[in-house]
């Protein structure tokens, strides 16, 4: 339940995933780099600095609560492996893959619009 989740912010939660993804990176890896230039531009964005992020299977998720298990968003997710990235629609199915792209700018930028115009829809 959310009342017993520690008080965190987006920024402390930024913070820790930046953290998980920076270099020095294993000889071979071929997630983490790309994780980590991901998750750099993502980090800079200042609509994705209001929400909370968290790294599962090599995807970087938001939402709106740090009790994102419990109350997911429909946000997209974006995932990062071997130079690629992948922005992936909620929830996750056949056809879920809406942008491939080797640029983690474009992906993110993607990945904005799609949940200001969720936001815009829940408002209409």
């Amino acid at each position: 339940m959310a009342e017993d989740l520690p008080h965190r912010t987006p920024q402390e939660d930024w913070e820790e995933v930046l953290a998980l993804c920076r270099p020095p990176h294993r000889d071979g890896d071929e997630w983490t780099p790309t994780l980590w230039r991901l998750v750099q531009t993502a980090s800079q964005d200042p609509l994705l600095r209001t929400l909370y992020p968290w790294i599962a299977v090599g995807q970087l998720h938001v939402a709106r609560t740090a009790d994102w298990l419990n109350k997911p968003d429909p946000y997209p997710s974006i995932a990062a492996a071997y130079g690629e990235f992948s922005v992936i629609a909620y929830p996750p199915g056949k056809g879920a893959v809406l942008l491939r792209t080797q640029s983690p700018a474009e992906a993110v930028a993607w990945t904005v619009n799609l949940i200001r115009e969720e936001e815009f829809n829940k408002k209409a």
